[in-house]
């Protein structure tokens, strides 16, 4: 009898992982599909917005012009008006408010006799006019890095200068909802010199905790670094024992090799976040090969260890991406906590945002390569103690 129900419960584990697997398959299956769909809804986008009539209101010249577009460029040019229009990308269609008529938004850059801007517009389109219901500002265009769309949100890497003669990255917000481009409240003026605070020093006393009666293991991880104020966060970690993982811009690291020098020195695994930062999803495979080795081998040959893990850039990842993991030894990693540090609020905000969300096993994100990572610093020393004191245990993503 004893070995009948053995058998009986192998039988039903072994049926159980053959649904799970099904499960799973299905939806790699449906996942590469809507990438698929999705794609090529965008390029017949964009070949339909960049030929054809476009309505907008110029916020720059402050008049509404009804601009002919071919092969993405448009141009006016008369006694009292010169400017140059290009459409430089499409974000996917979507119906934001369940009416008839698709929104669709897209990113023209403006070329005028003394300055040049990138504007992020909402359009109606009906045969081949295309008529703006809104349109935004983001910045000047040598500001302007990268456009990326997460659901309804749309987020801008900008870079901002610095009274030091450097730049440091910036990422803005904006809400698409019922026709309209909604600015977050949070977000950086780029168009402002930003001051750099001063760095703490790295080596600090450390402090011992006992972390005996954890409830779990949590572990915390920084994207977009090393930056400016990779040093003050390294300071935090290191006065509290902490040990993170630091997911790498290639540039990024061959700008600062002193600073990915001193998290490996100071404990912490250094990982890929691809070279520049790109969307992977909008690049062929053999691009995201170049993007994500080139970041792995520039981190490598710095601080002369092996990196295994990796994280795309605003989460965006496809197929392709997952095919390229075994080939580069590398594991993906995401996120399940993100306190928005990268966007303008304050530290005590991000603080409150980690307490609250931090669960046994959570991976959280943060920043150490943003404008805002001054106050990812200051908000650390809150993060460590609070969830020590619920009993967390800080581990690196090899140990979780």
């Amino acid at each position: 009898m004893k070995k009948v129900i053995i058998a009986f419960v192998v039988i039903i584990i072994f049926i159980s992982s053959l649904a799970a697997l099904s499960v799973y398959f299905y939806k790699e299956r449906k996942n590469k599909e809507l990438d698929e769909k999705l794609s090529t809804e965008q390029d017949l986008l964009l070949d339909s917005l960049g030929n054809g009539k476009l309505s907008l209101n110029d916020p720059y010249l402050n008049k509404t012009l009804d601009l002919n577009f071919k092969d993405n460029l448009s141009e006016i040019n008369n006694s009292s008006d010169k400017a140059k229009y290009q459409i430089i990308d499409a974000i996917q269609p979507y119906n934001m408010d369940n009416s008839p008529e698709k929104e669709y938004p897209f990113i023209v850059k403006a070329e005028y006799t003394d300055k040049s801007f990138v504007y992020l517009l909402i359009s109606h389109i009906s045969g081949n006019k295309k008529t703006t219901v809104d349109l935004v500002n983001i910045g000047k265009s040598s500001q302007i890095e990268d456009i990326h769309r997460q659901g309804q949100e749309v987020l801008v890497d900008a870079n901002i200068p610095t009274d030091q003669g450097t730049t440091e990255q910036a990422i803005l917000s904006y809400t698409l909802n019922n026709d309209k481009i909604i600015p977050d409240n949070n977000n950086i003026d780029i168009s402002k010199t930003i001051i750099v605070q001063k760095p703490a020093p790295v080596n600090v006393p450390v402090k011992q905790t006992d972390n005996s009666g954890s409830s779990g293991n949590i572990a915390l991880t920084f994207d977009d670094g090393p930056g400016t104020y990779t040093p003050q966060i390294l300071a935090a970690l290191n006065q509290y024992g902490v040990k993170a993982t630091f997911f790498e811009i290639g540039q990024n690291a061959d700008a600062h090799p002193d600073y990915v020098k001193q998290i490996l020195a100071s404990g912490h695994i250094l990982s890929d976040h691809t070279y520049t930062h790109p969307d992977l999803t909008k690049l062929s495979i053999d691009a995201q090969q170049d993007e994500i080795s080139k970041a792995k081998q520039a981190i490598q040959n710095i601080a002369g260890t092996a990196i295994t893990f990796f994280r795309p850039p605003y989460g965006a990842y496809n197929s392709d991406t997952d095919t390229i993991m075994p080939s580069l030894s590398l594991q993906k990693v995401l996120w399940n906590v993100d306190p928005r540090d990268w966007s303008g609020i304050p530290a005590s905000s991000i603080s409150q945002n980690v307490l609250a969300n931090t669960k046994s096993g959570s991976v959280v994100l943060m920043h150490d390569g943003v404008a805002n990572s001054v106050e990812t610093a200051k908000a650390l020393p809150t993060i460590i103690e609070g969830l020590r004191a619920s009993g967390f245990k800080f581990v690196t993503l090899k140990e979780l």
